[in-house]
């Protein structure tokens, strides 16, 4: 498969953080179906797109920081493209941006040991030939 003529332009621009809608709308880049339709049909440009991608998805969290550090704009503006920045990053990287939620899987019991005594002697019938079961039964009744 022919390689886009403008492909190592694209992968910059992506790795720059550039988003590839904003990218195709310049005249000279094709459109974003068929930048979309080459990472279907070319595993090799599939790849290396999905590297720039990452690459650009890192340099947006990079300008998360700088943008909360500029004490030259308001507060707010601020807040909201930090907050936009971070929302995109947390569904398109969630496995590095994502939230994390803490699992606790430990699991803490309190048996006695009448309780454990009698979890040994079920196991030790349940291990038994069955006639012995059967005599255990009739003799209790």
């Amino acid at each position: 498969m022919e390689p886009l003529p403008q492909t190592d332009e694209i992968l910059q621009r992506l790795a720059e953080g550039e988003g590839l809608a904003t990218i195709c709308r310049d005249d000279h880049m094709p459109s974003a179906g068929s930048v979309h339709a080459r990472v279907l049909d070319d595993a090799v440009f599939a790849d290396r797109y999905a590297r720039a991608r990452r690459i650009g998805l890192d340099v947006i969290a990079e300008q998360i920081v700088q943008i909360a550090a500029d004490d030259k704009r308001d507060a707010n503006s601020r807040r909201v493209e930090v907050d936009a920045r971070k929302w995109l990053l947390s569904k398109l990287r969630p496995d590095k941006y994502g939230d994390r939620l803490a699992v606790d899987a430990r699991v803490e019991h309190s048996a006695g040991a009448e309780i454990l005594a009698a979890l040994r002697q079920r196991r030790g019938a349940e291990q038994a030939e069955p006639a012995a079961i059967e005599a255990a039964i009739q003799r209790e009744d």
